[in-house]
C-alpha cells in the first residue's frame, strides 16, 4: 500500500484590526500572512525578511500564488514509514527536519539527493597496421592514426575536449599532425620500435551533478594523453620441403623451398613427397636452439625415421629478406636411395 501524507496546512493569518494593531511585524522571506475580513479580505502578504507588515503590497486576495515553494513548515515531522532516504531506525521512527522549509525543499531533500557525477577522462588511440613482426631486412613503411577520445561526464554536459596539438614520434623521426607515414625502414634481427602518438588538449567544460549543479571539483583540466602502437620487430625464418635437384644446399636452394614459414618456433611439420623428388631439408635458425626432434613416416604406420634425417656438419648461411645479413641455419637432409612419391613425414621441431 503506498505511504499517504495526511496534514492541513494553515498559514500566519489575522483581523485587519489585528493586523494594524501588529503594523511593524517582519514576515519571513516567503512567509505569507492573509488578512481574514474587512476591504481586503482573503488577500494575502508576502513576507521578504526586511519589510513590515504594513508597508507589503496585497497580492490577489484568491491565494493564486501561494505554491508548494512558498509554504513554509514551523515544525519537524516524525514517520513511522519511509519518506525519501529518511527510514525509521531501531525505534521505528525517523524524524525528517522540515521546520524552515518549503514543499519544494522537503521533498527534494528527502527524495533528490544530489549526486557528484562519474568522470571518464580522456584517451588517446593509435591505429598502426605495418607495426609487427616481419622476416630480417623487409622493407615497411610505418603509417599510423591517432585519436583523442573527449572523455565523458555521467550526467553532461558533453566535455568538449578536442587535441589542440600532435606530437607523433617514431625512430627518431616526428610528425604534428594525427596521421601520416613515416620513412621506410628496414626490419633488424634485433628492432623494437614503437610509434608514440602524444595529444595535447585544453580543459573540458564544468560537469553536472545529477541535479545539474556545477561540480568544479570533477572540471576535466588541461594536459596530455599518450597512446603507443604495437612493435616493430624482426624474426628469422624457418624453411622446409622437397628438393628436386642435387644441387648444392645454400641460401638460395633453402629460401626457395616451398614449406618456408613464419618465425622459427617449436611445432609440427608435414612434408609431402612428390614424383621427383630427390631429398627433403629442413632448416633451422642455429640461434634459435631448434631442431628436429622426431619424423614419422605416416604413410607407412608411422615408422620412425628421425635417424635418417642427418644434420650437415656445418651451419649453412642464410640470408633474410630483400638480400639481408645472412645468418647460420642447423640444415637437415633426408636423401635414401629412393625416394617414394608417396611418402609423408611428419616432423616434430622444438629444443
Amino acid at each position: 500500500m503506498a505511504n499517504v501524507l495526511k496534514t492541513t496546512i494553515q498559514v500566519r493569518r489575522a483581523t485587519e484590526e489585528e493586523w494594524l494593531a501588529n503594523k511593524d511585524v517582519v514576515l519571513a522571506a516567503g512567509e505569507p500572512a492573509m488578512t481574514l475580513d474587512g476591504e481586503h479580505k482573503g488577500q494575502v502578504k508576502w513576507g521578504d525578511g526586511t519589510t513590515t507588515w504594513e508597508n507589503l503590497p496585497y497580492s490577489s486576495g484568491d491565494l493564486s500564488e501561494l505554491d508548494a515553494s512558498n509554504v513554509y513548515y514551523t515544525q519537524d515531522f516524525v514517520f513511522t514509514r519511509p519518506f525519501g532516504k529518511y527510514v525509521p531506525d531501531s525505534t521505528g521512527k525517523v524524524t525528517v527536519p522540515a521546520t524552515g522549509k518549503n514543499n519544494v525543499e522537503l521533498f527534494n531533500d528527502a527524495y533528490s539527493e544530489d549526486i557528484n557525477p562519474q568522470i571518464t577522462q580522456p584517451s588517446a588511440s593509435i591505429s598502426a597496421s605495418a607495426m609487427k613482426s616481419y622476416e630480417a631486412g623487409t622493407t615497411v613503411t610505418p603509417s599510423y592514426t591517432a585519436s583523442l577520445n573527449p572523455g565523458s561526464y555521467e550526467f553532461g554536459p558533453a566535455t568538449g575536449i578536442t587535441a589542440t596539438a600532435w606530437e607523433v614520434t617514431f625512430n627518431e623521426e616526428s610528425k604534428d599532425t594525427n596521421s601520416g607515414s613515416f620513412s621506410p625502414i628496414q626490419v633488424t634481427d634485433a628492432m623494437n620500435l614503437q610509434i608514440v602518438a602524444k595529444a595535447t588538449h585544453g580543459d573540458g567544460a564544468m560537469p553536472w551533478t545529477a541535479l545539474e549543479k556545477e561540480y568544479k571539483e570533477g572540471q576535466i583540466k588541461a594536459g596530455t594523453k599518450t597512446a603507443t602502437s604495437g612493435a616493430l620487430k624482426g624474426y628469422r625464418r624457418y624453411f622446409y620441403g622437397v628438393d628436386k635437384t642435387s644441387g648444392e644446399i645454400n641460401s638460395a636452394l633453402i629460401r626457395g623451398l616451398t614449406g618456408s614459414a613464419g618465425a622459427a618456433a617449436a611445432t609440427t611439420l608435414t612434408v609431402n613427397s612428390s614424383a621427383g623428388a630427390i631429398r627433403s631439408i629442413v632448416a633451422l635458425p642455429t640461434a634459435s636452439g631448434l631442431k628436429v626432434k622426431q619424423v614419422l613416416l605416416t604413410s607407412s604406420m608411422n615408422a620412425d625415421i628421425t635417424g635418417n634425417y642427418v644434420k650437415n656438419p656445418d651451419p649453412i648461411q642464410v640470408e633474410g629478406a630483400e638480400g639481408y645479413t645472412a645468418v647460420d641455419y642447423d640444415v637437415y637432409v633426408y636423401q635414401p636411395a629412393s625416394y617414394d612419391a608417396a611418402e609423408v613425414h611428419k616432423i616434430t621441431i622444438g629444443k
